[in-house]
């Protein structure tokens, strides 16, 4: 029998899943995280090996996303989650999986009625055939339906596509690729922590796929396809299908509209919902006006290698009548050859104002310009300064500033951004908002030394963390406090920060204070492959994490790989589970937690000979009152009956207790904190009086 997760956390497939990440084409995920890829391929082969270990003892810990959220044309949100580089590689690598799996399935209907995330294969150097070719021939496949008399036309969108994918449904369609329980369950176990916000108190859904990473394109494949296993295309209909956009052609109006109530049905099968505002059934006069191109006709303006810029601004001035466009895909590239000059630079403010999803091709047209006039920096602050409805638009207003805004105006634009940074009750904390006011405070040498360090070190998000580091002047600070600043980042929980500092430690040549000890264990390889430390210290005891985060931080001083030797490994998968389920599952948690004390009092017996002899699987034998066990460790006693009590209890046991004989049931989530309170208590009486 395959063993799908042991293929997908093999050292081979999690080497491909790197490389496929490293030559992702899409610019804008590898654009925030590309500094994270810098640092963790100083030292690839080693961080791999180290990630294969801790998959295969189960010790590997997923972290929350960082969320971004993106202002639409229709003025919602649309969110983007950057993942740490470590669960990139795991994602990718289920990821690589599956498409092995799902490509025999899929493949026939390439570039015919499905063109979108289409696998190139195991030995392709990406991950994906070029979309741009892809998308060439989708536009080519309805321009052959129309010229073959298909000439009404439909589109059916979806909404919220990646958000809406339930797991249970997303289990479904894995199961039918004939891919194990346990990796269908463990992918989406990750999906729920991938698609939650790195928050102090996270709420997790049981939806939706993280949009932003190159995996998660595939994985919609897997649920699309059942529009097109459903409503596939026929002598009277032509179906095309590009991600979730569906377009539809046929010879009459009838038939496009059976199809589309299909479709709905289809689509209401599986928990996805349709947009109903985009569904058109329309009569198609002009092709490529229904497609959008930007070839047909050309633009000749554009057609020199240099192209006369006062046609390109006529030209955009003409795209954008009243300040508003309305062919944004044309608008855009015409914008992509304009060079930066003051009268169009005030335009496109202007147009901003009341089209804030056009920010990505304005602020690229702004990153052409080395300066801004007085006006135009003008019109920049004070548009920062009313519209900040939008966090990452707000956010890319300051990168239009910053380094470019006339001189006079510059003290204003700091004095903007300490006010950013200022916590205010209903403004959410967006971390690209905050990178944005607070990377420039650190570039101009505007944040004290205190506030240097609480938005480097203790940002709550990750991946401000990874990047505030990056713009502090050492010149300013001075090289001890920048040192200081690197030395605490090598602690950081995060393997990615860590990361940034080793890094930066290695680029500025800075020393390791104290002990290796503390210093994250990825970050440690990279340190001591420059020689700045000589060698690693061990790795941190996972048991030890499970402990403090689930009972208490009194139990830090535990020894577990001493006080359970031999049984060492084989404990971690279990109390790695047993962490899980304390927020998920009571009743699985107070189960597995008198399995582990079976593993712990074993352990403990045979390293105390005064208290008798124990048989590994009989706890009961020895919770029996007034025996030495109980006197000499009372605590830990109470606690271990207790749970074993509960354990008799629950309906994941027997299905009636005894002696009562009374039907077992669920153990409420109410009924843990005592519990933790008690098997903290009883570890460490335990620990303690046993003075290993």
């Amino acid at each position: 029998m395959p063993d799908h997760l042991a293929e997908a956390f093999s050292k081979p497939n999690l080497r491909l899943a790197w490389k496929w990440l490293a030559t992702n084409p899409e610019p804008q995920f590898k654009n925030y995280v590309r500094h994270i890829y810098r640092a963790y391929s100083l030292c690839l082969e080693a961080n791999l090996e180290d990630l294969h270990k801790r998959l295969s003892n189960h010790s590997y810990t997923p972290q929350h996303a960082t969320k971004l959220f993106f202002p639409k044309k229709s003025g919602i949100l649309r969110p983007y989650s950057l993942l740490c580089i470590e669960d990139q590689v795991v994602y990718q690598a289920m990821i690589n999986v599956i498409a092995e799996s799902f490509s025999p399935h899929i493949r026939r209907r390439y570039l015919k009625q499905v063109f979108g995330h289409l696998y190139a294969g195991k030995r392709s150097r990406f991950f994906y055939k070029p979309w741009k070719t892809a998308y060439t021939t989708f536009s080519d496949a309805m321009r052959k339906a129309h010229a073959d008399g298909f000439i009404y036309a439909a589109s059916f969108d979806l909404t919220a596509c990646y958000d809406s994918i339930d797991h249970r449904v997303l289990k479904h369609f894995l199961r039918d690729l004939k891919l194990e329980h346990e990796f269908c369950n463990r992918l989406c176990e990750l999906l729920s922590i991938w698609t939650t916000a790195s928050k102090a108190i996270p709420i997790y859904q049981g939806h939706g796929i993280p949009q932003g990473p190159l995996s998660s394109g595939l994985l919609s494949e897997c649920v699309l396809r059942h529009f097109d296993d459903h409503a596939p295309a026929s002598r009277t209909i032509r179906y095309f299908r590009y991600v979730d956009d569906i377009r539809l052609f046929a010879k009459n109006e009838k038939e496009i509209r059976r199809r589309l109530v299909l479709l709905d049905r289809i689509s209401k099968e599986i928990g996805l919902f349709p947009q109903s505002s985009k569904i058109d059934i329309h009569r198609v006069r002009d092709i490529e006006s229904e497609i959008k191109t930007i070839s047909h006709p050309p633009e000749i303006i554009l057609e020199p290698p240099d192209p006369d810029q006062e046609k390109v601004r006529r030209r955009l001035v003409k795209l954008s009548p009243r300040l508003q466009v309305s062919n944004e895909t044309r608008f855009k590239y015409v914008l992509g050859r304009a060079l930066p000059n003051a009268h169009l630079s005030r335009r496109l403010l202007s147009i901003l104002e009341r089209q804030p999803h056009l920010y990505v091709p304005i602020y690229n047209y702004f990153s052409r310009a080395t300066k801004l006039s007085r006006e135009v920096s003008r019109q920049g602050l004070r548009l920062l300064k009313t519209y900040d409805l939008y966090p990452a638009f707000t956010a890319f207003l300051i990168g239009i500033l910053k380094g470019r805004i006339y001189s006079v105006f510059r003290s204003e634009l700091i004095r903007h951004c300490r006010s950013v940074l200022l916590p205010e009750p209903d403004r959410y904390d967006d971390p690209e908002l905050h990178l944005a006011a607070a990377s420039y405070l650190l570039e101009n040498g505007a944040m004290t030394w205190s506030q240097t360090k609480f938005n480097v070190l203790k940002h709550k998000d990750w991946w401000v963390r990874t990047e505030l580091i990056r713009y502090v002047q050492k010149d300013l600070i001075g090289g001890p406090s920048y040192g200081s600043l690197l030395n605490g980042l090598l602690r950081d929980k995060s393997t990615d920060v860590a990361l940034i500092a080793a890094e930066l430690m290695i680029a500025e040549d800075c020393s390791v204070v104290g002990r290796a000890h503390g210093i994250n264990k990825i970050a440690q390889l990279a340190l001591k492959d420059a020689g700045l430390i000589t060698r690693t210290a061990p790795s941190a005891c996972p048991i030890s994490e499970s402990m403090l985060v689930t009972l208490s931080p009194s139990l830090a001083y535990i020894n577990w790989r001493k006080f359970l030797g031999g049984n060492y490994a084989s404990v971690i998968s279990k109390v790695v589970r047993w962490r899980g389920y304390f927020m998920t599952d009571p009743t699985a948690w107070v189960n597995l937690t008198d399995t582990i004390n079976d593993v712990f009092l074993s352990a403990l017996f045979a390293h105390d000979g005064t208290i008798g002899l124990y048989t590994l699987g009989n706890i009961g034998s020895v919770l029996t009152p007034g025996y030495m066990f109980e006197t000499k460790y009372p605590k830990l006693f109470k606690a271990t009956n207790e749970i074993h009590r509960k354990r008799k209890e629950s309906d994941l046991s027997h299905p009636v207790t005894r002696p009562t004989l009374r039907p077992t049931r669920h153990i409420k989530h109410s009924e843990l904190p005592k519990l933790k309170t008690a098997l903290a208590d009883g570890y460490l009486e335990m620990w303690i009086t046993l003075g290993l």
